[in-house]
């Protein structure tokens, strides 16, 4: 507003003084028609009779003009009276011819050289300049001032009112909607600032009731997330744990507080394969799942539980997470499940089996060899069978 204002008061000025310019080239120019016309016939007459006192006094009355600096008369040989100070620059010169009628014939005696100074033109100018561009400022700033405080009075009080609810406004808690200070308006039509506080309030409605709604969602899940029998562990893009849920505490022997900032490479982990050998930190799902971008998954492997002091076996999957229009994970998250007490019952129960089929392969033998005795004294009391017969 106040620049827009300042732009148009500039142009005002540059066209006003413009015309004051003109104007002053036509003051100058009617002081220069006015010597030709009122004086140049009784400098002429003085000039034939050779009179340069009386020259000297018409010139020196000529001078007196506003923008006149210089007037000279001369015949060509000799310069008969002159006045004033010649200007180098910045001025108007006229030549005028002095001429005598003499026995009917008009004759040529002389000229006049009048000068006219721009400095004073230039000089009012600046002036005028000053003066309107300090009067317009004057104005300008007291509009402006105007406008402002009543902008600030309809406007700007009532938003720094929004901003100010709007920072201190907590969703978590009930309040009273958001109401602005303007009894002032009666029973106006609603304008704008009422749109802006009606549509205010109805999403602040809606946000309460979507964070109320988030909270609660947010809450079971947080419930199954540290009850659930799987251990959940997120690590950063370097492999540092970030997090860890209650399983994965209680599965890797550790508190968060000791996993937290641990990376997969810490050989403290103390992780074998199934075979015994041990697992190195760089294969370790999370971080093959950083350094190629793809979800590892079912990768069984022994973990040292420092309280048990023995190797828990667990199955584990790791998942890179992606930022928008990123390549690289800026973090991994890895699930597990404990199956020590499934390997320890799957151990047993081959141990079972292999027990059993030794058991079974003895009972075949002794029955083999309880039939073969059997089968001997049968056939003999099959012969004497057939004999009586």
């Amino acid at each position: 507003m106040v620049l827009f204002s300042s732009l148009i008061t500039l142009m005002v000025t540059a066209i006003q003084l413009y015309r004051d310019y003109n104007r002053d080239l036509l003051l100058i120019d009617s002081q220069l028609k006015q010597i030709q016309e009122v004086h140049i016939r009784s400098i002429a007459g003085n000039l034939w009779l050779l009179d340069d006192k009386g020259m000297q006094i018409l010139i020196d009355g000529i001078l007196q003009l506003p923008d006149i600096l210089y007037l000279e008369v001369s015949d060509g040989d000799r310069i008969w009276a002159s006045a004033g100070v010649k200007p180098n620059e910045k001025m108007i010169s006229q030549e005028y011819e002095l001429t005598y009628r003499h026995l009917g014939q008009k004759q040529k005696i002389g000229t006049m050289i009048a000068v006219a100074t721009l400095e004073r033109v230039y000089q009012r100018l600046i002036d005028k300049t000053v003066d309107i561009l300090i009067s317009n400022a004057i104005r300008t700033f007291l509009v402006a001032g105007f406008i402002l405080l009543v902008f600030y009075f309809l406007v700007t009080r009532h938003l720094i009112d929004i901003a100010s609810f709007i920072r201190n406004h907590n969703l978590e808690q009930e309040g009273d909607p958001l109401r602005l200070d303007r009894k002032f308006r009666g029973k106006n039509k609603p304008d704008e600032l009422d749109m802006v506080v009606d549509e205010f309030n109805l999403m602040r409605d809606s946000l309460q009731q979507t964070f109320s709604s988030l909270k609660e969602s947010e809450a079971k899940y947080r419930e199954l997330y540290d009850n659930m029998a799987q251990g959940v562990v997120h690590q950063d893009a370097e492999g540092k744990i970030i997090s860890a849920n209650k399983a994965a505490c209680d599965i890797l022997g550790l508190s968060i507080d000791q996993m937290q900032g641990k990376s997969s490479l810490d050989p403290e982990w103390k992780t074998v394969y199934e075979d015994g050998r041990e697992f190195p930190g760089a294969y370790h799902p999370a971080m093959k799942a950083l350094s190629s971008g793809k979800s590892v998954d079912d990768v069984t492997m022994g973990i040292y539980h420092p309280q048990e002091r023995q190797y828990r076996w667990i199955i584990v999957s790791s998942k890179p997470r992606f930022l928008p229009e990123e390549d690289r994970p800026y973090q991994v998250y890895t699930t597990f499940t404990d199956i020590t007490e499934r390997r320890r019952a799957s151990q047993e129960r081959e141990k079972l089996i292999a027990e059993l089929e030794i058991k079974n392969s003895e009972l075949e033998r002794f029955v083999y060899t309880i039939s073969h005795e059997l089968k001997t004294p049968l056939v003999t009391i099959a012969g004497f069978l057939s004999l009586i017969h």
